[in-house]
């Protein structure tokens, strides 16, 4: 099922010249989970505000779900289509944990039960259950992160659009966050981000849209991505620090690689085949 369709859309800031997206083609179907890439100002976030008409194209159309994104009422977008800030503290704004989780079913007219429910079940699916009482100010900035998550969560959307959920958390948190979004996807729900975090990014994902100028320069496999030079170059992106390595090894020896990792356990794989028999060094 396609649950979103861009065609042709354009979209400039008022008082600025310059398009910010340019003719933006796009299709995202229920239960994947994309990750866009892109260097800073490429029209990333600009992009992802379109998904629940935080802004709204100048030229083009997007459909949702078949009808026209116009068509929705504010609240059907918004509990439809969860979208989280880069920076929690841009989106909590309750003195606890429980107060900011059950705002969204409380504004849907649900009954005390329902939201009793809901705020324990988006708790407990980004393990915060245990600080539902807890002061906002009182946690860590990856903790209002899951509490920001929570609060998406909690309006059960079908899809949800994370931008640069990641930054600013040291790499265990950003692997414990990420491990949150996979499971969500892995519930039914589409998720849509985007990171400058490549280290880990194949581990979640297959599809990869990378941006440049304002257009969607690539949109596929992202181990066919890391295969063109001249999209990596466009969108100043890098390999990630494992397939850097391997290729390294294997350059000193010599040795063509056709594929590239980009996963550590894939990385082993290869090496501990290519290498499972003694060899002589002749490398010069």
């Amino acid at each position: 099922m396609t649950q979103f369709i861009f065609k042709n859309v354009w979209f400039k800031y008022d008082n600025e010249h310059d398009w910010v997206l340019k003719d933006i083609n796009l299709e995202i179907r229920k239960g994947e989970f994309v990750i866009i890439l892109g260097h800073n100002g490429c029209g990333k976030t600009t992009l992802l505000k379109h998904f629940n008409r935080l802004l709204k194209p100048n030229k083009g159309e997007i459909l949702f779900e078949g009808k026209d994104l116009k068509s929705y009422k504010d609240f059907e977008v918004f509990s439809k289509v969860g979208f989280l800030f880069q920076d929690p503290n841009d989106q909590i704004f309750a003195t606890t944990v429980e107060e900011d989780v059950s705002f969204g079913p409380l504004n849907m007219g649900l009954s005390p039960e329902e939201i009793e429910e809901r705020v324990v079940e988006s708790l407990s699916l980004v393990g915060m259950l245990e600080y539902r009482k807890a002061k906002i100010h009182e946690l860590s900035y990856g903790q209002k992160q899951r509490v920001a998550i929570a609060g998406v969560l909690a309006n059960k959307p079908s899809i949800i659009v994370f931008d640069e959920p990641t930054s600013s958390l040291d790499p265990a948190t950003q692997i414990e966050v990420m491990d949150i979004l996979k499971r969500l996807n892995e519930s039914g729900i589409t998720v849509i981000m985007t990171t400058h975090d490549i280290e880990y990014i194949a581990e979640y994902t297959e599809r990869i849209i990378t941006m440049a100028n304002g257009m969607i320069i690539y949109d596929g496999d992202i181990k066919e991505l890391f295969s063109k030079d001249e999209i990596i170059n466009s969108s100043r992106l890098r390999l990630p620090k494992v397939a850097v390595l391997v290729k390294k090894i294997f350059e000193y020896y010599g040795i063509k690689l056709d594929n590239i990792p980009l996963k550590v356990d894939e990385a082993m794989e290869l090496i501990k085949n290519t290498f499972k028999e003694p060899f002589i060094h002749t490398h010069s």
